[in-house]
């Protein structure tokens, strides 16, 4: 038998099957490169909004105080400095409407009737561009300098830098009651868009220097009791410009009170009036 001979291709049909091959090579290569190629830069994210039961749709970024040089008064060569003698209780929060107050000598007496009625000033005060009507479910006062200060007076507040401990006592008149006593934070206001007539929070011109520093929740009893705030810890910039000394917040929550939501508008089931007296409220060196 004869052996058989392998069949030779041709310089053209050579030339054929490389152009297949690299076809082929190239057309793997593509699909590889689009498998593995490295993603393009996602976009910046989409600010998120704080979309809270009666309040605008705001920016999450808490508003601040806009940078300012200026500082508060000075309060001379002292070693204790009386926040009720300097400072106004106008500062009123929350339930407005459920608030009196009474000055006497060297302290302030707050009642505080739990009806929820307005106005109604707090983060959720207004809902879908139009006064939220549900009550805050608390009260409280803040002592400004000089009245009714929210940010809006260039020389107001206090350089209250050098002082290390914030003082004061506290009684109440109506059994238990627990009360979250703070300083500072008169950094926002509400403010109309010119755009969407919504109202929105916006920074104040001259702000407090003092973020929202909370003090504590105390209960009150009928005896008078005494407390107080070690300052050393704080910046001392946080001193330069104290509009908001000293306050404090009432909530139904905390004190008992529960909210029947059908009614019209919402109100208490079982109302409490509240009675607290404030009083000696210094800083000290």
């Amino acid at each position: 038998m004869s052996k058989n001979k392998k069949a030779k291709l041709s310089a053209p049909q050579w030339t054929a099957i490389g152009a297949i091959v690299a076809a082929v090579v190239g057309a793997i290569a593509l699909i590889i490169s689009t498998i593995i190629q490295t993603p393009p830069t996602p976009p910046p994210p989409t600010p998120t909004s704080t979309v809270t039961p009666g309040s605008v749709s705001t920016s999450t970024a808490t508003p601040v105080p806009t940078p300012t040089p200026l500082f508060g008064k000075p309060v001379g060569d002292v070693q204790s400095f009386s926040i009720v003698d300097k400072y106004d209780p106008s500062g009123h929060m929350g339930d407005i409407g459920d608030i009196i107050i009474a000055r006497q000598s060297g302290l302030l007496q707050f009642t505080y009737e739990t009806q929820g009625r307005g106005d109604h000033e707090w983060d959720w005060k207004y809902k879908e561009c139009v006064p939220n009507l549900a009550p805050a479910r608390f009260s409280g006062v803040m002592l400004l300098e000089p009245p009714n200060n929210w940010g809006i007076i260039e020389d107001g507040g206090y350089d209250l830098r050098g002082f290390r401990t914030l003082k004061w006592e506290a009684r109440s008149l109506s059994g238990n009651v627990y009360v979250d006593f703070l300083m500072g934070g008169i950094v926002w206001q509400w403010k109309q868009d010119g755009q969407t007539n919504c109202w929105v929070k916006v920074p104040v011109p001259y702000p407090d220097s003092m973020p929202r520093i909370p003090l504590g929740i105390k209960l009150l009893t009928s005896q008078p009791q005494s407390f107080q705030y070690e300052l050393t810890d704080l910046p001392e910039e946080y001193f330069q410009k104290v509009v908001g000394g000293f306050g404090w917040v009432i909530s139904w929550g905390g004190n008992g009170v529960e909210l029947n939501d059908m009614a019209t508008p919402p109100g208490p089931v079982h109302p409490r009036t509240i009675v607290i007296e404030v009083g000696n409220i210094r800083y000290e060196k």
